[in-house]
């Protein structure tokens, strides 16, 4: 905003106190006295400030293109979804200076000019969440119903608030992402990583934290039911996701990143530290010259079009953890299927690949000023635990090691698991 012009010590004086009468008389509240204003409605967020977003614009229902996934569901219809609230914005004030001469500034409070500092009355307004679209065919049934159906939204991504440097390859965005959203309590936001969507999770462990949480789980683009868009690089990943809550009306959520997904909410807390409340790495990647990357067999295993679940799920679970990992598979063959088409899969292998080559998130790591929990499986292979250990360092933040566990030891020991998450968020036990 360029500054005012100055003025004559008689005209500036002569001006606001006019101002003031006149204000006063029309009943409005003159510079200095904060109007009140209701808090937004479910469906509204306040209108954002500061850096614009990034991005084509967007209006109206969410375009209805179709998802890159094999599974169900090509159709719905709009659905506002669970509550959703919009964030607080704080009210901005202006400093100015008084009359040449005066050795003092002027504000207008109610119908005289005194003080020391003008502030411009403010006012707070709010504007309507991007609808939602419930797609058909996907609320699971008996105990996963709570899940309910999974939705699309229209995001932009929005852009970077921290100083870290811009995104090489500019995010290209999708027209839609597809989200579930559930439960009761403060926001989670979980990202998911390597070769995962959002079904990728595990159900019984979504129903737990379920019952503490208000849980939003997502398919970044290109990948299960989110539309088809150009790979997105890490930095671009955190950017969408941003735009996510955003869209969504998400209050400050505890964030939990798993694998690739560990490095997308690392970027999202650098560049966005506003939109993140805590921030949960779990068996996190932590790109760079020092990383302990996995075998390269588990590289090309997934990479391949061709992986099965039963063969995902024998990289993820170790051998030990038989009852976990056919739990795991018969839990998520109760949702809609959203199986990754050969594309999804490039571009999965492409930003894992990217993640484990990029210094950039661990290298500003130290910046952060949230709380930050580091959990890792002592047996996981795809991306081994000294990883979590040179996280947990460079954030000076404690490490939780899972006895026995591999990639998925939060579903391998889910109680334990749910049982940290709500001692880091301060949370009763359930």
């Amino acid at each position: 905003m360029r500054p005012a012009g100055r003025r004559g010590a008689a005209g500036v004086g002569a001006f606001l106190a006019g101002m003031a009468v006149l204000l006063a008389a029309c009943g409005q509240p003159a510079a200095g006295h904060r109007a009140s204003s209701p808090p937004a409605p479910p469906g509204t967020r306040p209108a954002r400030t500061g850096p614009a977003r990034t991005g084509p614009a967007s209006s109206g229902p969410a375009s209805s293109g179709p998802a890159r996934t094999s599974g169900a569901a090509a159709s719905g219809t709009l659905d506002t979804g669970p509550s959703r609230r919009g964030r607080s914005i704080a009210p901005a004030t202006s400093t100015g200076s008084g009359p040449a001469g005066s050795g003092s500034t002027t504000t207008a409070t109610g119908s005289t000019a005194t003080g020391s500092t003008a502030t411009a009355p403010t006012t707070t307004t709010t504007v309507p969440l991007p609808p939602e679209q419930a797609l058909t065919g996907t609320w699971p049934p008996g105990k996963l119903s709570l899940l309910g159906p999974v939705r699309r939204v229209a995001v932009l991504a929005v852009a970077d608030h921290s100083s870290l440097e811009p995104d090489p390859v500019p995010a290209a965005l999708p027209d839609e992402v597809a989200f579930r959203r559930f439960g009761s309590g403060p926001d989670l936001l979980l990202v998911a990583g390597e070769r995962s969507t959002m079904t990728s999770w595990d159900p019984a462990v979504l129903v737990a934290l379920a019952a503490s949480y208000t849980v939003t789980i997502f398919d970044l683009p290109g990948s299960g039911f989110s539309s088809g868009g150009p790979a997105l690089t890490p930095r671009g990943a955190a950017d969408l996701t941003a735009g996510l809550i955003d869209s969504v009306g998400l209050s400050a959520p505890l964030v939990v990143g798993w694998g690739v997904g560990g490095e997308v909410a690392l970027l999202l807390a650098e560049r966005h530290p506003g939109l993140v409340g805590r921030l949960v790495l779990l068996d996190a990647v932590a790109g760079g010259a020092g990383a302990v990357r996995p075998a390269p067999q588990i590289f090309s295993a997934l990479a391949s079009p061709s992986l099965t679940a039963v063969t995902l799920a024998s990289l993820w679970f170790p051998p030990s953890a038989v009852t976990a990992r056919l739990a795991w598979l018969i839990e998520t063959s109760r949702l809609a299927a959203d199986d990754l088409v050969a594309a999804a899969v490039h571009d999965s292998a492409a930003l894992t690949l990217r993640s484990w080559s990029d210094a950039g998130a661990l290298a500003a790591a130290g910046s952060l000023r949230m709380p930050v929990l580091v959990v890792t499986g002592a047996d996981d292979t795809v991306v081994p635990p000294a990883n979590s250990a040179r996280l947990a360092a460079r954030l000076h933040a404690r490490e939780i090691v899972l006895a026995g566990g591999g990639y998925a030891a939060y579903a391998q020991d889910s109680t334990s698991f749910v049982a940290d998450l709500l001692r880091f968020s301060d949370l009763p036990a359930t």
